[in-house]
């Protein structure tokens, strides 16, 4: 009912800081690489199914075969939640998915400590990424009022930043909709579970 409430993309924004709600980036705290006797709130690229891009941008048989066995769990998880149009659902998904992966850093690529980790204050977390609503973001997750961040993948958070706004709403509502009945299909009737066992192990 909360994912279907939303109307706007601050509602949209708001949820995606909520634990237990899926979003492109992701909020939580860990000691400051400068200081570390305290904390900062450490804000990354997040917002995949499948473990990193290489799954969905490989174009190999072998990814080939689990990107099609992904968009099968999706329609499943869907038509379990009652979704008319369960494939539909799932490809819009799935290309969503294909352009939150197009946006992350390249897990395989080298780069320095400091390319992963950059320190910065509120002021400019907001400047560098301004195309996401910080304030509402960070109020749900309960971080309004930090000072310290640390972006990591920090060539990501930009450009999923922008994404929140792109994408229509609707698909953002499904993807949500379809993640938070997936993140948490073991307590959900078997046949949630049993879909989520099968692409997952």
């Amino acid at each position: 009912a909360r994912i279907r409430s939303i109307r706007t993309s601050d509602d949209l924004v708001r949820i995606m800081g909520v634990i237990g709600f899926a979003s492109p980036i992701s909020a939580g705290i860990a000691p400051s690489p400068a200081d570390p006797d305290s904390n900062a709130v450490w804000i990354s690229q997040s917002g995949l199914g499948m473990p990193h891009r290489g799954y969905y941008l490989d174009t190999g048989l072998q990814s080939t075969t689990l990107q099609v066995a992904y968009r099968r769990h999706i329609a499943t998880i869907l038509l379990l939640l009652g979704h008319p149009d369960a494939e539909d659902g799932a490809q819009r998904i799935y290309n969503l998915e294909y352009r939150i992966a197009e946006a992350h850093t390249d897990e395989d690529r080298s780069i320095s400590a400091s390319e992963t980790m950059h320190a910065m204050s509120y002021e400019d977390l907001k400047a560098f990424a301004p195309a996401f609503d910080w304030d509402a973001f960070l109020d749900a997750a309960g971080f309004s009022g930090a000072g310290r961040f640390v972006v990591t993948d920090q060539t990501a958070v930009p450009a999923l930043a922008q994404l929140a706004r792109k994408v229509p709403l609707a698909d953002w509502k499904l993807w949500m909709e379809f993640h938070f009945a997936s993140d948490f299909a073991p307590y959900l009737p078997r046949a949630f579970h049993d879909s989520a066992f099968e692409f997952f192990t």
